[in-house]
């Protein structure tokens, strides 16, 4: 399984890692502002998110809001095991200079 994140205007690289994806057999789970985006036509699954701000950019808070909540949700269906890879993954992350160390803005 793989997710994509898509909002007008659309990218063509997401299309094509999501095509590359499909074809080595992943599902394709698509979160975007549309159903008729071009990544929501190609994926197994859709879970759509507003964009709608008040200003002249779109908002991408709903779209966090949903990422959030399905790692929260597979993290809490395949238990201790995720959350200690979850864990292990950011801290390859950490050694490998992949984020600003602490108070070195």
């Amino acid at each position: 399984m793989r997710c994509w994140w898509s909002l007008c205007p659309y990218s063509q690289e997401s299309i094509r890692v999501a095509a590359a994806a499909r074809e080595c057999g992943c599902k394709v789970i698509a979160l975007t502002d549309s159903t008729v985006a071009p990544i929501a036509l190609a994926a197994d699954c859709t879970l759509l998110f507003s964009v709608e701000s008040p200003s002249f950019f779109p908002s991408v808070t709903a779209g966090v809001a949903v990422v959030e909540a399905q790692v929260e949700q597979l993290l809490a269906r395949k238990g201790k095991d995720a959350i200690r890879a979850l864990e292990q993954a950011e801290g390859e992350l950490h050694r490998a200079g992949a984020y600003v160390a602490a108070g070195r803005g």
